[in-house]
């Protein structure tokens, strides 16, 4: 069950060309933005395919500047939930959110994320650009600006829409 976001974000993942990056260091210490209200709320994966990955994310606000998300999906049978905190981190023109997953603190991912309130599109970056650790957030941001650009800097993405109440 420890990467139940992977399969919520991969349902292909054997025919991408890299994993996901992650860091024991946030992009920021402390969150630099409010929460943006549009990424609140119950998303499922939008596909019409039957061999996508099923699954649901919830996405709460926390306080004013930090989310709640649970990322429930089935594992053998069985419901499987993953918790995370998340805050959002400008990094250039681009906002990106910090994902720490609560059941091993301090491990952190990064996506870049596009709504409208009723579609939600996500890419997270990629260790096929970023590939060194770093010891700050100082230094993480720094790579980030550097290579954001780069054409390999994110995964393929995948498409959510929002639950109806």
């Amino acid at each position: 069950m420890k990467n139940i976001l992977l399969l919520l974000l991969f349902p292909l993942l054997l025919l991408l060309t890299g994993c996901p990056y992650y860091s024991e260091v946030p992009l920021s210490a402390v969150p630099k933005k409010p929460i943006d209200t549009l990424l609140l709320g119950a998303w499922t994966i939008d596909s019409d395919k039957p061999e996508a990955d099923s699954g649901e994310m919830k996405i709460i606000a926390f306080n004013k500047m930090e989310y709640y998300i649970d990322i429930l999906g089935l594992s053998n049978g069985k419901i499987e939930i993953d918790r995370y905190r998340a805050f959002v981190t400008p990094v250039g023109p681009m906002n990106i959110l910090n994902l720490e997953d609560l059941k091993q603190k301090g491990s952190y991912t990064f996506l870049r994320y596009k709504t409208d309130g009723k579609k939600l599109e996500v890419e997270i970056v990629s260790d096929e650009c970023v590939k060194d650790k770093y010891p700050n957030s100082k230094t993480l941001m720094k790579a980030f600006t550097q290579k954001i650009n780069d054409k390999t800097f994110f995964e393929e993405g995948l498409k959510f829409v929002k639950k109806s109440n």
